[in-house]
């Protein structure tokens, strides 16, 4: 008898275990990430013109100095200022498991592994009723797909204190790592996902387009990081379409220039104009929370021989 009672407890027992041990099993495989690749999550690869980069334009060691008249809403006013964005080739170093904090700019890159990258950096100075505030954003994308970003650093100077964010994305989920003088956020970092795209490089990337007026493209954007503040940025679905080319007027002459709308959400929608001809500059832009960009001027720069010396 008490060996039967002891096989009938036994196997209870084993049922109730093995049953515990296949729904957390479960409950862990739903939660686990899955593996995502990178043509997977940026569907926008599929209609870039992968040789837009590659064009010897860029190998002549200078940088495409661009500077716009922009706006934004800050402290609740339109304020008006100049963006200059800057755009060069360069060589990042990398470790063979291309470890994050060997992505730095490289000058001899002999006997090193080395990416081909495309740097824009973006500075502006915004005044206020009381004080300036100073951002400068450095994207850095592949120079063989420029729709991949693998990382981005922003900086915030203001009176108040500093804000410092930098996103890294390569050959691994990406994750912001920020450091803010706003109470609640402070140090920390967040995971954002695998691959994906930022508003902010869009006006860079969106040039490589193999553009059509038929091009339509679903792919997920993250919102803007060129802020003071960290906060919880918003990852849109959102939906890419080129419009046929149409008449731009810049300063007194008159540009043809692709429409390219960027739907964020509903109500949400950015709009960029790049120049027609080769290299496709962004002409104007315009976005759903008042931002706007025109162009005022383009050169280019040898900042490398010019700057000055220690």
């Amino acid at each position: 008898m008490m060996r039967l009672i002891s096989f009938k407890y036994f196997s209870l027992l084993f049922f109730f275990v093995s049953t515990s041990l296949f729904f957390t099993a479960c409950e862990e495989a739903t939660k686990r990430p899955t593996s995502i690749s990178v043509s997977d999550a940026l569907p926008v690869m599929t209609v870039m013109n992968l040789n837009w980069a590659n064009d010897s334009l860029w190998d002549d060691g200078a940088a495409e100095v661009a500077r716009y008249a922009a706006e934004r809403i800050t402290g609740g006013k339109v304020r008006r200022f100049e963006y200059a964005f800057l755009t060069v080739k360069e060589d990042f170093l990398v470790k063979e498991d291309y470890a994050t904090e060997l992505l730095v700019k490289s000058d001899n890159i002999t006997g090193m592994n080395f990416l081909r990258a495309m740097k824009v950096n973006l500075f502006a100075r915004i005044e206020t009723d009381e004080y300036p505030y100073h951002f400068l954003t450095s994207i850095f994308l592949r120079r063989d797909n420029p729709a991949v970003m693998f990382k981005l650093t922003h900086s915030s100077q203001e009176w108040q204190g500093n804000t410092f964010k930098e996103l890294l994305q390569f050959e691994r989920a990406a994750k912001l790592i920020y450091h803010s003088y706003w109470e609640g956020e402070g140090d920390g970092k967040q995971e954002l996902g695998t691959y994906i795209l930022t508003e902010d490089q869009l006006p860079f990337s969106l040039r490589a387009l193999a553009f059509s007026d038929t091009l339509k493209v679903k792919q997920r954007i993250l919102e803007t990081l060129i802020t003071n503040k960290v906060g919880t940025p918003q990852l849109y679905d959102a939906a890419i379409e080129v419009k046929a080319p149409e008449q731009l007027r810049i300063d007194s002459t008159m540009r043809m220039a692709w429409r390219v709308e960027v739907l964020l959400a509903p109500a949400k929608k950015n709009i960029y104009w790049f120049d027609k001809a080769a290299p496709n500059l962004l002409l104007k832009h315009t976005a759903w929370d008042g931002r706007k960009l025109d162009l005022k001027s383009v050169s280019r720069y040898n900042y490398g021989e010019n700057q000055p010396k220690p």
